[in-house]
C-alpha cells in the first residue's frame, strides 16, 4: 500500500477554510492547513509503511502525528506519555516499533518496517485492561470511518461545532470526538487541563466550546468546578456527552462510545440522577428523605420501556377477575 495514500479515513482537507483547531496558546489551523501539516509530517517518515507509536497528548503535534499516520497508511499505535524517568516507552520495547513520537520529536529507527502489516490494518488501539493485561485491537480504516460517521450522523454535528479534549486522545472514547469533528468539518479545542482546573474553562469560553466528552465520574467534579468559579460557558453546560452513567436533561446522547467496542451506548437505562444543581436539571435544592425510583425512558422506541409496558398490561389483565 502507497504510505502516501491522502485521506483514507478521515479525508482531512474536505472541508478547506473551516476552523478545524484552536489551542490554549492562541494556534488557529483550518482544515486545509491541518492536512497540509499532517501531509509534511508523513512526508518526513518516508514512503514505507511501517508502525508508529504516539504518545498520547492532548497537543498538536502528538494529534498531526496519528493523523499522519491514519491518513498516510500508516499504522497509529497511540500510547499514554511514558514516565518522564524511561528512557523509552516499554511498549515500543514491547512491540519493537519502527518509528516513535513524542513531545520531544520522531525518532525513525528503520526506512522499513521489520512488520508483516495488514494490507487493512490503520490503528492498534488498547483496552483498558481492567479485566487483565491491556490488549491491542486491530482496526481498520473502515472501522475509523464508519465509527466517524455514525458519532457525526447521530450528533448532527457540522462546522459549528467545537469539542474541548477533556478526555485524552489514547482514550478510545477521546479520540472518538477528535475523529467524528473533524471528519464533519468540526473543529477541536485542544487543552490538558482537567476539568476541575479554572483554566479548562477559561479554554471553552475563550474559543467558544460547544461540546464536551467524559465518563460519569468526569461530571461531578466538573459540575463542582462551575459551581464555585461559574466560569462555565453556557454552551459547554448545554452539550456534556457521556459514554455510560445519567446525561444532564436536554443534553446529547448516542453512539458514542470508542471504536474498539462492538456496540455502542445507549442512554434508554435506569441511571442515577445528575448532581443537584446541574444546569438543566430540574431537581429540587432541598434534600429527599425518601429515595425514589427512577422512572424508565418514556421513548416509543425504547425496546426496554415496550417490553415494561408490556408486562404491566398482561399482569393486569391476569389479575382482572373474570365476569360470572
Amino acid at each position: 500500500m502507497d504510505a502516501l495514500l491522502c485521506g483514507r479515513a478521515l479525508r482531512l482537507g474536505q472541508h478547506d477554510d473551516a476552523v478545524a483547531v484552536l489551542d490554549a496558546g492562541g494556534t488557529q489551523l483550518t482544515h486545509a492547513e491541518l492536512a497540509d501539516l499532517v501531509a509534511r509530517r508523513a512526508a518526513s517518515w518516508g514512503p514505507a509503511r511501517r508502525l508508529v507509536l504516539i504518545e498520547g497528548g492532548n497537543r498538536l503535534d502528538a494529534l498531526v502525528a496519528h493523523l499522519a499516520a491514519v491518513e498516510h497508511g500508516h499504522v497509529s499505535l497511540l500510547v499514554p506519555p511514558r514516565d518522564p524517568a524511561a528512557a523509552r516507552h516499554p511498549l515500543a520495547t514491547a512491540y519493537d516499533v519502527d518509528i516513535e513520537c513524542s513531545e520531544a520529536g520522531d525518532v525513525v529507527h528503520r526506512d522499513t518496517s521489520t512488520h508483516d502489516l495488514h494490507p487493512d490494518l490503520a490503528m492498534l488501539s488498547s483496552t483498558s485492561g481492567s479485566t487483565g493485561s491491556p490488549k491491542l485491537v486491530r482496526l481498520s480504516a473502515t472501522n475509523l470511518t464508519a465509527n466517524a460517521e455514525s458519532i457525526a450522523d447521530y450528533l448532527g454535528l457540522g462546522d459549528g461545532d467545537r469539542a474541548l479534549t477533556s478526555l485524552p486522545l489514547h482514550y478510545c472514547y477521546g479520540l472518538s470526538v477528535v475523529h467524528s469533528h473533524l471528519l464533519a468539518g468540526g473543529a477541536l479545542v485542544l487543552t490538558e487541563a482537567s476539568v476541575v482546573d479554572e483554566e479548562f474553562w477559561a479554554v471553552a469560553r475563550r474559543h467558544r466550546a460547544t461540546s464536551f466528552a467524559g465518563v460519569p465520574h468526569t461530571f461531578r467534579p466538573a459540575f463542582h468546578c462551575w459551581v464555585s468559579t461559574r466560569a462555565a460557558p453556557r454552551p459547554c453546560a448545554r452539550s456534556p456527552r457521556l459514554a455510560g452513567g445519567w446525561r444532564p436533561s436536554g443534553s446529547s446522547s448516542g453512539p458514542s462510545a470508542g471504536s474498539d467496542r462492538a456496540g455502542t451506548w445507549s442512554s434508554c437505562t435506569a441511571r442515577p440522577r445528575p448532581p443537584r444543581g446541574w444546569p438543566g436539571c430540574r431537581r429540587s435544592s432541598r434534600p429527599r428523605t425518601r429515595r425514589r425510583s427512577v422512572s424508565p425512558c418514556p421513548e416509543d422506541t425504547c425496546a426496554w420501556s415496550r417490553s415494561r409496558r408490556a408486562t404491566t398490561r398482561r399482569s393486569a389483565s391476569s389479575s382482572t377477575p373474570a365476569p360470572t
